[in-house]
């Protein structure tokens, strides 16, 4: 009997062959910068390509965008801005060409963006202020063109509206991934303005990165707070520079605008959204600070000539060598970090102290280091390890059913069923479905020999997630231990439906045939095991 906890990250749920879906990212994230630069080169038509090729490579190189190409989950960031580039191309092709049959091509990728990820829907406003800042085109052509990506937006809202039962889906947000749920009105607002501005903090100066910063992490602030205020400040300059420079200085004022359209989806300020802060979400608005970035070194060592000479501009080179080693020099020790979870949450308990999350998630870690190894000795190693982690994640947030039922198994780890015992009660008493704790009570039980006792919380667990193998194959263990070899082999064909990849139902069944002196049958199925693991039963 196992007991395998609920899996929140996707890297605990990584492919066999992680090697490969890692270098798609990689080749996808280096396409996604090809097209960058293309874009930036035809949108400023009469600039120079250095102009471009700076502000790639910033953006190639900054460290914010780690956790996009490091975590397999999302690429779908990836393609929403790849597919979005590339509509944006069209856009400018077709008003170059005033020729709509290049729209066709921009819808279909812009479509493509936005069942990669929905943000890209930002992508509308920002095509006649593209338009209008850098082409000679009427309003009449701007509108024709911005209108006709309303028509994917549209298809796109249907399908999402189908597959969800509404634009927004129908679940709740939880405090423990958007702390903003907590609070309304203005409290929400100062709070929504106070974590846009570590937003702008992290993207210009990203020294300390993690992949969670949920409660305490960051938290609810009044009127104050010092961030709010900044946050204030930085958003009313950022407004006033765009309303100055729009005429003088329209690539600043793009870069402004393009930050501040594509960011606003996920500052909180006009729709709650599923988390209150991730570095994934500045993939996308990143794109403003690297064009402003570029631009300002682009110009400084172009000087008074027409175009940029890189034999007379040392000093523009060299801060932008400077620029790029120190971006690459953190994503190279930050993409160290995502090697596997434990290194990466062992590095993000140092980055956010104060996140429930990441001390959940590397003492779940370290529970599975404990499952894994054979020796007495390390096994308790492992489990303390991992209680000290997941104790300092309820102290910061008590009421974390998660965090609850993995100290729970941590315990039982240890074989102290009592104290297992009491946390399991306190996460099934905060979430009676809590499913995978209802399976550990269930495998504690068994561990006491109270098989009888054990059978109706597999049972339970399994009715609350159908999908859930391990209460199945629980059960086929709990029914073998009394002898009901047929409902053993009922419950472990169960497990095998559910995940036809692990191999020991496979070698219990045939244990189980074996016990009913059925050898041919029980030689079928030891054999299907070994398919999966050639050493089982060995």
């Amino acid at each position: 009997v196992r007991s395998r906890r609920q899996r929140q990250m996707c890297i605990r749920d990584r492919p066999k062959d992680a090697g490969f879906a890692h270098a798609i990212s990689v080749l996808l994230y280096g396409l996604c910068c090809s097209l960058l630069f293309l874009w930036l080169r035809l949108m400023y038509i009469d600039k120079d390509q250095w102009l471009a090729l700076f502000i790639s490579m910033i953006f190639a190189a900054h460290p914010i965008h780690t956790e996009v190409v490091a975590n397999i989950k999302s690429v779908d960031e990836i393609l929403s801005l790849l597919f979005g580039l590339a509509a944006l191309i069209f856009v400018l092709k077709t008003a170059d060409s005033q020729n709509l049959i290049w729209l066709v091509p921009g819808l279909i990728s812009f479509f493509l963006a936005l069942v990669s990820k929905e943000g890209a829907m930002l992508l509308i406003p920002i095509i006649p202020i593209m338009l209008l800042s850098f082409r000679k085109v009427t309003f009449k052509s701007v509108f024709v063109q911005t209108v006709g990506f309303v028509l994917p937006l549209a298809a796109y809202l249907v399908l999402r509206f189908r597959a969800i039962g509404g634009i927004f889906g129908s679940e709740e947000t939880p405090v423990l991934d958007n702390v903003l749920v907590s609070v309304n009105g203005l409290d929400r607002i100062v709070s929504a303005i106070s974590i846009a501005f570590l937003y702008v903090v992290k993207l210009i100066y990203p020294a300390t990165l993690s992949h969670d910063y949920s409660i305490s992490q960051i938290e609810i602030v009044g009127l104050g707070a010092p961030t709010f205020w900044l946050g204030l400040l930085t958003v009313m300059s950022l407004a006033f520079l765009v309303w100055k420079w729009w005429k003088s200085q329209p690539i600043l004022s793009f870069a402004i605008l393009f930050f501040l359209i594509t960011f606003s989806l996920y500052s909180n300020l006009f729709v709650l959204i599923g988390t209150h802060f991730g570095e994934r979400l500045l993939f996308m608005p990143s794109i403003g600070l690297c064009i402003i970035l570029g631009y300002l070194l682009w110009r400084q060592g172009r000087g008074k000539k027409e175009v940029f000479d890189p034999s007379s501009a040392t000093l523009s080179l060299a801060f932008l060598g400077i620029l790029i080693i120190m971006y690459t020099s953190k994503t190279m020790s930050r993409s160290a970090e995502w090697k596997d979870e434990m290194t990466l949450y062992t590095a993000d308990v140092k980055s956010a102290p104060n996140s429930t999350r990441t001390h959940f998630r590397l003492g779940r870690a370290m529970n599975m280091k404990g499952i894994e190894v054979t020796d007495d000795r390390e096994k308790v190693k492992w489990y303390n390890q991992a209680i000290a982690e997941l104790e300092e994640s309820v102290e910061i947030y008590s009421e974390f059913t998660d965090a609850l039922g993995e100290l729970g198994l941590a315990y039982q780890g240890l074989k102290r069923y009592d104290r297992a015992m009491v946390y399991n009660e306190k996460a099934l008493k905060l979430n009676p479905n809590h499913y995978t704790t209802i399976n550990n009570v269930g495998v504690v039980l068994f561990s006491q020999n109270k098989q009888e006792e054990a059978i109706p919380y597999f049972k339970r667990s399994l009715e609350i997630n159908p999908n859930f193998r391990d209460p199945a194959g629980n059960l086929g263990s709990c029914y073998g231990t009394l002898q009901q070899y047929e409902e053993a082999i009922k419950w472990f064909k169960v497990a095998i439906e559910i995940d036809p990849n692990y191999a020991p139902n496979y070698y219990f069944i045939a244990l189980s045939f074996q016990n009913l002196n059925n050898k041919a049958e029980s030689d079928k199925w030891l054999a299907l095991a070994r398919q999966i693991d050639p050493r089982i039963g060995l």
